[in-house]
C-alpha cells in the first residue's frame, strides 16, 4: 500500500543484509552484553560470600536487582549498537555504554510500559497487544533522542500511528525467526536474534522518517 510507513519485507531484508555485513561486530558486542549481564551479579554473590552472607535470603535480596539492572544496561547497549549499524556508523565500546545516563528514564518508561500492557492484557488481551505495539519504541527514542519517559511514550505512539498491522506482522515474524533459530541446534538463535534486532531497528528508523515532524515536536 502507498501509505504504509514501512515494509515488513524491506525491514527483514535490511536486517539480513546488515547482519551478514556486520556479523563479527555483532558477535563481539553480543559477548560484551553477555559479560555485562553475568559479571555484576556474579561479583555481588562473591562479595556476599566474602562477607559471610552466603545464605539464599541475602543472595536473592542483592543479586536479583543487580541482575535486573545488568540486563537493562546490556539491552540498552545492544539497541545503541543496532541503531549505529542502521545509520552506517561503526559501533564502539564507548557507544555501547553511552546510554547509561538515560538509565533512570529507561527504568521509569519500562515500568509505565509494562504496567499499561499488563493491564491491557488483563482486559481481553487485545487492548494489551495494541498498547504494546503503540509504545514499543519508547526504548529506542530514549536512547536515540534522549527523550524523557513520557516524551518517549508519546513519540512512540506518534510514529506507530497507522502502522499497527504491519508492526504486528513484523513482531510475529521476529518471534518465529527466533523460535526457528532455537530449533536449529540452539546456536541458530545467534544469527536469528541479529537479523531480528536489526530488522526492528530498521523499522524504527523508517517509522521515524515517515512521521510528520510536527507531531513529534
Amino acid at each position: 500500500m502507498a501509505d504504509e510507513k514501512f515494509s515488513i519485507n524491506e525491514a527483514l531484508s535490511a536486517g539480513w543484509a546488515l547482519a551478514k555485513s556486520n556479523f563479527l561486530i555483532l558477535i563481539g558486542f553480543g559477548l560484551l552484553a553477555a559479560a555485562v549481564m553475568v559479571v555484576p551479579p556474579l561479583l555481588a554473590k562473591v562479595t556476599l560470600h566474602m562477607l559471610g552472607k552466603s545464605d539464599d535470603f541475602f543472595l536473592n535480596l542483592l543479586a536479583a536487582p543487580v541482575q535486573f539492572l545488568a540486563h537493562t544496561i546490556a539491552n540498552m547497549g545492544i539497541i545503541k549498537v543496532t541503531l549505529d549499524i542502521c545509520e552506517n556508523r561503526k559501533p564502539d565500546v564507548n557507544g555501547f555504554f553511552s546510554p547509561l545516563p538515560q538509565l533512570p528514564y529507561f527504568l521509569v518508561a519500562a515500568f509505565l510500559y509494562d504496567t499499561m500492557v499488563t493491564v491491557g492484557l488483563f482486559f481481553l488481551i487485545v487492548p494489551g497487544i495494541i498498547l504494546a505495539l503503540t509504545f514499543q519504541f519508547y526504548s529506542y527514542l530514549i536512547i536515540d533522542q534522549q527523550c524523557g519517559p513520557i516524551e518517549a511514550l508519546r513519540k512512540s505512539a506518534a510514529i506507530t500511528s497507522g502502522a499497527k498491522w504491519n508492526l504486528l506482522g513484523l513482531n510475529v515474524l521476529v518471534v518465529l525467526i527466533c523460535a526457528l533459530g532455537l530449533l536449529c541446534l540452539i546456536i541458530g538463535i545467534i544469527p536469528a536474534s541479529m537479523v531480528s534486532s536489526l530488522a526492528v531497528a530498521h523499522c524504527y528508523r523508517q517509522l521515524l522518517e515517515h512521521t510528520d515532524k510536527t507531531t513529534l515536536a
